[in-house]
């Protein structure tokens, strides 16, 4: 077994472990911190939370922003993965707010990474709505458009009934988490300064 399936295998039986006590029944409602502790850190922790290139926050802030990403990896304090969650029980409306917000970070997310190395013009996205959970990449296009496309979509584990569902819901943060440090190993690489065209020096 080489090292990454070794990895991955450690991984799965430790994500497991974390969720074999879900309860039998999710609740209807339950705070954003609970929602994160019990059903989201177990697949981000062993998964993101080793030494990599980039840097994880949880509940912080980044470079030039006072609004604080519940999940974002950030290379020099600029972030590669933004992220907006909300726990069981939210509403269409916050989901709607939730991801126009995400959306403009990874947008600004792509500026400041031209501003400052001249790319890569890609920021990820993740998304956790109830029970669903969702990733996505922004690029910025030639013509100046920002567009994001879904590569990967998933039920959370929130109770016996979705257990079965562990092994999809993995390989979803697994990818996640290879996008995210393909990205940050090559913004990181980057080391000539670089002034961008002013179609891209606006502000969002």
């Amino acid at each position: 077994m080489n090292a990454e399936k070794s990895f991955l295998s450690k991984c799965a039986g430790r994500i497991f472990n974390d969720l074999n006590n879900v309860p039998v029944e999710a609740p209807s409602k339950i705070s954003e911190d609970l929602h994160c502790c019990n059903y989201l850190h177990p697949f981000i922790k062993p998964l993101f939370m080793i030494p990599k290139v980039y840097e994880v926050r949880l509940n912080r802030s980044a470079a030039g922003s006072r609004k604080r990403s519940d999940f974002s990896c950030v290379v020099d304090n600029i972030s590669i993965l933004n992220s907006e969650i909300k726990p069981l029980g939210f509403t269409s409306l916050q989901k709607k707010k939730d991801f126009a917000k995400v959306n403009l970070r990874a947008k600004k997310s792509i500026n400041q990474q031209l501003s400052l190395k001249g790319g890569p013009n890609k920021s990820v996205i993740f998304t956790n709505m109830g029970d669903v959970v969702e990733s996505f990449l922004m690029e910025l296009n030639y013509d100046g458009i920002y567009c994001s496309w879904p590569f990967c979509k998933s039920k959370l584990i929130i109770d016996k009934a979705s257990m079965p569902l562990i092994v999809s819901t993995f390989c979803h943060f697994v990818e996640l988490e290879r996008r995210t440090n393909k990205l940050a190993e090559d913004f990181k690489s980057r080391k000539v300064p670089f002034t961008p065209p002013n179609q891209i020096n606006r502000t969002w």
